[in-house]
Parts: C-alpha cells; structure tokens; sequence
C-alpha cells in the first residue's frame, strides 16, 4: 500500500489533532365562507307573475323634482377579503425546491439541496457546499497545510473542454499545493452537467509523491472518469501522475449514499491522514477496517446547514449584513 514519507510532515508542519464525527408546513389557513341562512314561521305563498319593480318616487330638490328610488328589501352583504402582499412569500412559498435555504459564502444551497441530504442522492451543491465549509471552518486552523478542495463543476470543465489553454484562468492556482481533492461524477465523460450521472468517487492526488488515490464505494465503476480526471490534472500540473486504486474500500450497500461517503472520507483524509501527520511518519492511504457511517454523516451535514442558517438569521436580526442582504426574500448569509 502506498504511503506518504516524511515529505509531508514538513509541508504541513507540526504534529496537530482533530476529530472527526464516525462517521411548515405552516398551519393550514382556512377560509370560513360567508353564507345567509333565513327562516320564519308560516306559508309565503309564490305569487303567479314575478314581482314589478317598484316605481320610483319624486321628491323636490330646489325648483327640480327628481325621482329618489325606493331602497330594496333584499339584505346586502358585504365582505371584507384581506389580500396576501405577494411581494412577501410566506411559509408555503419558501418551501419551494428553487428557493434559497442559506448562502454560505460563495455557495447557495437550495431547499431541494436540503430535501437530497435527507435520503437522496447528492447533487454537485451539496459536495460543494462541504468543501466550501471544510475551507473556511478546518482549514485556517492549519496555516501551513497547501492543499485544494476542486469543486465539481470545475472538475466537469477541466475534463470536458477541448483545450486547456481556454480554460486556464477559470482553474485554482495548484502551483503552491501539495495534495488536491477531487469529486468525480461518472457524467463527466459524456460532456453532461456535473451532477447529471449515477455515482460519486474521490481522487486524492499527492503531488509530493506523483499518485492520485482513487476511492470508490462501488467497486470500479469510476475509474474510467477518474482515469480521465488524472490525465488532464497532469497536464494542468505539467507533472506526471501515476493511478492508484485503493482496494480496501468500504462499499456503499445502497444506490444513494456515494455522495456522502465522499464527503465524510474527504474529512476523513484531510484531517486524520494529511493534517495530523509527524514529520518523520510515513502515512498509510488505506483504510482497512474503516466503517464509514452514511446517516450520521447525513444528520451531521444537515446539522452543519441549520447551525449557519441559524447564525445568518441572527447576524441579519441584529443588522451585522449589509442592507441588501437583510431582506426578506434573501436566505440567510454567511460570509
């Protein structure tokens, strides 16, 4: 099995520890309709002809006679209906799939983002959404780590465009950085959207050493995309990378959970392999007898998000954001 020498240790300086987990509706309105309900004691006979309209009576005003009409007997009703401002969405309305749940940083994850963390099958928001959180919450603790987090639709257009050179102000600056992160889709291949295949995998390339790591919960079913991830990514780096398939990991027992699993070993990794290395440890990449935990991982995401979307709510309350922000119709804003 493949391991990291002490190299790593002295990019990533001393010794460090973490942890890592194991892994309204609103009520319903309703509306009372308005109705009339009359009752009395004896036989109203039905007369033979409908009923004349009453003529109309004059009466003097000034030096004119005008005729003044003769009020009805029929009761009038009127109703009054409280119209809903449609400028401010209520409860039902923010439940909508398209609408916004939290904006954390340069990411903004939807309702149907949160809905998919529940039980779905991750889109490429929910993946980049936990990269976006492990760079701004678990990396700052480490200063000297160099390491890249890609998100999946930068992995989509480094793989799919005809020409690199097109594309090279749009890539992350790999230059200073000794490992990279990268979700694989297995839709990549056929110039889809990130999200748009069947199966999440995980690259993780050493460039001290020259491997990319690839770990699928499916056997090898991503290897071909991931093949075409590496070759790129070399081409990108201007240095040679040699593919390595980590055979002793764990397997997915459903068809939903690939996207977990790659967000709980892309901590995993980060943290109990690369950053909490010794200088002079050689780092094993395996992960024989690891038990990855999809629903405490799922529960922990979903946590994660109501934990940031409450601090947004109170940051806007107490006028922290900028005006723009603070309105009604935007999520919750962390930045």
């Amino acid at each position: 099995m493949p391991s990291f020498g002490g190299r790593l240790g002295r990019h990533l300086g001393e010794t460090v520890s973490s942890s890592i987990a194991s892994s309204h509706k609103g009520p319903k309105r309703k509306m009372n309709g308005v109705g009339t309900k009359t009752s009395g004691k004896g036989k109203v006979p039905v007369p033979r002809k409908p009923p004349s309209r009453p003529a109309a009576v004059p009466f003097r005003k000034g030096n004119r006679v005008e005729k003044k009409p003769v009020q009805s007997a029929k009761p009038v009703i009127r109703i009054k209906i409280k119209i809903r401002n449609k400028d401010k969405p209520d409860n039902a309305e923010q439940l909508t799939p398209s609408n916004g749940y939290l904006k954390y940083h340069a990411i903004t994850v939807l309702y149907s983002d949160v809905s998919a963390l529940k039980e779905d099958w991750l889109n490429d928001t929910n993946i980049a959404f936990w990269e976006e959180y492990i760079e701004h919450e678990i990396l700052p603790k480490y200063p000297q780590a160099r390491i890249a987090l890609v998100r999946p639709t930068i992995v989509a257009l480094m793989v799919q465009s005809a020409r690199l050179k097109d594309i090279e102000s749009a890539l992350p600056d790999f230059r200073n950085d000794t490992h990279i992160f990268i979700p694989v889709n297995d839709s990549i291949n056929a110039g889809k959207k990130a999200d748009s295949g069947s199966h999440w995998s995980l690259l993780l390339v050493s460039r001290l050493d020259g491997v990319a790591f690839h770990y699928d919960s499916m056997n090898d079913h991503n290897e071909p995309a991931a093949r075409a991830c590496v070759d790129r990514l070399s081409r990108v780096l201007r240095q040679p990378l040699r593919f390595y398939r980590i055979v002793d990991m764990p397997q997915q027992t459903n068809s939903s959970d690939c996207g977990v699993i790659v967000c709980i070993l892309m901590r995993h990794l980060l943290v109990k392999k690369l950053l909490n290395a010794n200088a002079r440890e050689k780092v094993g990449m395996g992960l024989a007898g690891k038990q990855i935990d999809t629903i405490g991982g799922r529960k922990e995401m979903l946590r994660t998000i109501e934990q940031l979307r409450k601090e947004g709510e109170r940051r806007r309350s107490t006028g922290a954001l900028p005006l723009t922000i603070r309105s009604g119709n935007e999520p919750p804003y962390i930045d």
